[in-house]
């Protein structure tokens, strides 16, 4: 067998697999205070209690008081974890690529140093600022560059194998 040695992307993603836990946790956290299981609001009672007999259904409706809290806490949390999970994994595959090629670690490097980053910043953002903020629109600019930056030397290394 031959030891394939990615110090670069075996960084990148143990990083991002943290960060990805804490945005989880954050997350399911959110959910666990505001008993919203599904989506980002309080389900309807028809929702919540379907196939269940009448008497449990209204017991349950009586005990359970719990609502999606009205600050927005709950979506952000969900959505800061879920923008984390539509872009991460993309980002790290330039990574690997740019480690792989043995040609342009320097831009694996700088790629997944503002993936990273910018995932941090824009989590921040989302998680503490409802709507538009400086951090969420940094970490967004700083993804973007990730991913221009690893699609551009990516197409790069495989138009010019040589070089």
């Amino acid at each position: 067998m031959t030891d394939i040695s990615l110090p670069w992307t075996a960084a990148f993603v143990g990083l991002n697999g943290l960060i990805g836990f804490a945005l989880s946790w954050i997350a399911v956290n959110a959910r666990t205070r505001s008993g919203v299981w599904h989506g980002e609001q309080a389900d309807t009672a028809s929702d919540r209690f379907a196939g269940q007999p009448a008497s449990n259904v209204i017991a349950r409706m009586v005990e359970d008081k719990r609502t999606a809290p009205s600050d927005g806490s709950l979506q952000r949390a969900v959505r800061a974890h879920g923008n984390f999970a539509e872009y991460v994994p993309h980002g790290l595959l330039f990574v690997l690529v740019l480690e792989m090629s043995g040609k342009a670690a320097w831009l694996a490097i700088v790629t997944g140093g503002l993936l990273t980053l910018g995932r941090i910043i824009y989590s921040a953002g989302v998680l503490t600022v409802y709507g538009p903020s400086p951090m969420r629109f940094t970490g967004f600019m700083m993804t973007w560059a990730a991913y221009l930056m690893g699609s551009g030397a990516c197409l790069w290394v495989a138009i010019a194998p040589g070089l």
